[in-house]
C-alpha cells in the first residue's frame, strides 16, 4: 500500500497539471451555462402565450386523439390551478 500513494500522487498531479484539464475545467461549465442562456433567450424572445399544436398520427394506432385528450386535460388542470390561485389572492 505504501508504494501506491506516490504513484497515485504523481499521476494525479500530472493529470491536474495538464493544460487540457484546466481548459476543460473552465470551458465545460461555461459551455453549459451558455447553452442554458441561449435557451432562456429564445424562450424570452418568443413571447410565450398560446400556440397552435398540430398532431399528425401516421402510425394508424390512434395516438392523435389520445394526445389531444391528454393536452385538453392538462389545459383544464391549468385553468383550475389559476382559479385556485385567484381565490387565494382574494383572501
Amino acid at each position: 500500500m505504501s508504494r501506491i500513494a506516490p504513484v497515485f500522487k504523481r499521476e494525479f498531479t500530472e493529470a491536474v497539471g495538464a493544460r487540457s484539464f484546466l481548459i476543460g475545467t473552465i470551458l465545460g461549465p461555461l459551455l453549459m451555462i451558455g447553452i442554458f442562456a441561449v435557451q432562456f433567450l429564445i424562450i424570452a424572445k418568443s413571447g410565450g402565450g398560446e400556440h397552435d399544436v398540430v398532431i399528425l398520427d401516421a402510425s394508424g394506432r390512434g395516438l392523435g386523439p389520445l394526445v389531444e385528450q391528454t393536452l385538453e386535460t392538462l389545459r383544464r388542470w391549468q385553468g383550475r390551478a389559476q382559479q385556485v390561485e385567484q381565490l387565494r389572492r382574494r383572501r
